[in-house]
């Protein structure tokens, strides 16, 4: 097993679980609901974890296309780490290592893109980014360095362990 293709793998796990963390929230919609609870003296029916948004919820088709990345890195690093069958050859590890960088790079260009132009408006104020983009966004970059790694080796031409042919 090696650890280039398990931290692919783990890296677009993470990837598809940081897409049910808060990517948003509404900052000066939360400023203002705050306000309105202080002048009512009493809690309103909408908190603030309600105004908040997970990728699920703010994207369309990137949402779809964050989910292929991190299938695909998960499948690609799963294959190298365990180097089952076609991915005991050079070129075949090459290639899986070729679809980590890609999902990678992917991913990481689409929450680039989901950061600096926000997918919703809110009625009031704008989005602030929250910590499960940011996590998204760390895991597209383990997912290309992992890539990147494995790719290296086997273009070095690392040997399939005698253990892992039998």
């Amino acid at each position: 097993m090696t650890a280039r293709g398990a931290l692919g793998a783990l890296a677009g796990a993470v990837l598809i679980g940081s897409m049910f963390l808060n990517w948003y929230s509404p900052g000066e919609a939360l400023d203002i609901l705050e306000m309105f609870e202080d002048e009512a003296d009493r809690e309103l029916p909408v908190s603030a974890g309600d105004l908040n948004v997970t990728a699920w919820e703010a994207f369309r088709t990137v949402d779809l296309l964050l989910l292929l990345s991190g299938l695909a890195a998960i499948g690609a690093g799963l294959s190298l780490a365990l180097r089952r069958g076609l991915a005991r050859r050079q070129g075949v590890r090459r290639d899986l290592a070729g679809v980590l960088i890609a999902a990678g790079l992917l991913a990481g260009a689409l929450i680039i893109y989901r950061w600096i132009d926000l997918p919703l408006e809110p009625l009031v104020g704008t989005l602030t980014p929250q910590v499960g983009l940011f996590i998204g966004l760390a895991a597209a970059i383990v997912m290309v360095v992992a890539g990147v790694l494995a790719f290296a080796l086997a273009r070095r031409g690392e040997p399939v362990a005698p253990s892992a042919e039998a």
